[in-house]
């Protein structure tokens, strides 16, 4: 269950191979950190396999894959920390979710 526990999209970086990752702050429990970079893709993914099970997932405004800008990313990092938030409050809560914060 993900009681007590937090994630937030805090950034992006490029990687040395030019692929954008998204910098995911996650807070457990205890009050530990851990940072952890997703790729659009993960994220992608993720979506496709809860949307089939959670309706408010299926209507979530999921970003587009589209030619990268800086306003773009900045964007989609927006859009993903909103999808964190609403990922945290799904009941019952998502184990996909939890086993991919923790990969």
């Amino acid at each position: 269950d993900g009681e007590g526990l937090r994630a937030r999209v805090s950034g992006w970086a490029k990687t040395d191979e030019g692929v954008t990752v998204y910098n995911v702050e996650v807070t457990l429990r205890d009050g530990s950190r851990k940072l952890i970079r997703r790729r659009y893709n993960q994220f992608a993914s993720l979506h496709d396999q809860l949307k089939r099970q959670y309706a408010p997932v299926s209507t979530f405004p999921f970003p587009n894959k589209l030619h990268l800008s800086r306003d773009v990313v900045r964007r989609r990092c927006e859009r993903f920390d909103q999808y964190l938030k609403l990922l945290l409050s799904l009941e019952p809560p998502a184990p996909e979710f939890f086993e991919w914060l923790n990969t």
